[in-house]
């Protein structure tokens, strides 16, 4: 149906952006970014196309250029959660390490955990990794407990269990540095 729409019109970027998501939810991650590049060039100020772009390409592991996507999308829409942790990701766990700043990342999850009253699991991670990767462990832990608290009362079992994984590895890396 959706390929039908865009062979009709193939500059609608709903269509798209829709193709482009299941794309890369089955993993064919090059074809996604493809249908959100065409999205973007019709639609170049959708802040929304830019962040699934940006998420694609980091995916891809294509993670200068997801930042740049996920910059622009703040700068047409800003302070929005999802952007915030978008960029707050790229900075705290950035191959690169020249290209991180764990500072920044922090501050930008903060500022996404604040704009969700701390009810979203997923932010509260992403504050976890950004404090684990400035090297405030017990921060980390902190915040990896709080993610776990609003996963599990969301009854989000799955991803509470992710982070109690992580948890773990703040846990014993403090114990390493006490040592």
């Amino acid at each position: 149906v959706h390929q039908k729409q865009l062979q009709a019109n193939p500059n609608d970027p709903a269509e798209h952006r829709y193709l482009g998501a299941r794309l890369q939810q089955i993993g064919r991650i090059d074809e996604a970014i493809s249908h959100f590049q065409r999205a973007l060039r019709v639609e170049r100020d959708s802040s929304r196309t830019h962040v699934v772009l940006g998420d694609a390409l980091a995916e891809a592991g294509r993670f200068d250029e997801a930042f740049r996507h996920f910059q622009e999308a703040d700068r047409l829409e800003p302070n929005q959660p999802g952007t915030l942790n978008s960029l707050a990701q790229v900075l705290a766990r950035h191959p690169n390490p020249d290209s991180r700043d764990p500072a920044q990342a922090v501050g930008l999850a903060k500022r996404a955990v604040e704009l969700t009253q701390r009810k979203n699991p997923a932010l509260l991670e992403t504050l976890a990794v950004a404090y684990a990767a400035a090297g405030q462990y017990e921060k980390a832990v902190a915040a990896s407990e709080a993610a776990i608290e609003v996963a599990t009362a969301a009854e989000e079992h799955e991803l509470a269990g992710a982070i109690r994984k992580r948890l773990e590895a703040y846990q014993q890396t403090m114990l390493g540095q006490r040592r």
